[in-house]
Formats: C-alpha cells, structure tokens, sequence
C-alpha cells in the first residue's frame, strides 16, 4: 500500500469520529510522507499542526493507522 493510500483510509476513518469543524481545521495539507519498519512519518503543514496532532489526535491517528 502507498503512503497516499495508506493516509486516505487512515484519515476516512478518523473524520468519522471528528466534527467537520475539527478535521477540516486540522487534517489539510497532511500526508504520510515515509514508511519503514513498522513507524509512519506524517508530514504537516506547520510545527503548530504538528504539535496539535500530536497532543489532541495521536491516539485516535495511531487507531486507525493500525487498522
């Protein structure tokens, strides 16, 4: 499976369980920019992003990104 592929799904599934307001917000512009070994890199538009993602979504991200 691609990153393209592999972030679409992941992220079909993640706005399911996010008001539009949220994902829309917060999801544009992000992509799975590497794979290897098991570890997904997501690449963000800015460090705000980043850090956003990571402190309010990474459980919810890393959920989905495993199924």
């Amino acid at each position: 499976m691609t990153n393209e592929e592999l972030w679409k799904l992941a992220l079909h599934d993640v706005e399911t369980e996010l008001s539009h307001a949220n994902f829309a917000t917060w999801f544009p512009q992000t992509s799975v920019i590497n794979q290897t070994d098991g570890k997904i890199v997501v690449g963000t538009p800015s460090a705000f992003v980043k850090e956003w993602l990571e402190n309010k979504y990474s459980k919810l991200i890393l959920k989905h990104l495993r199924t």
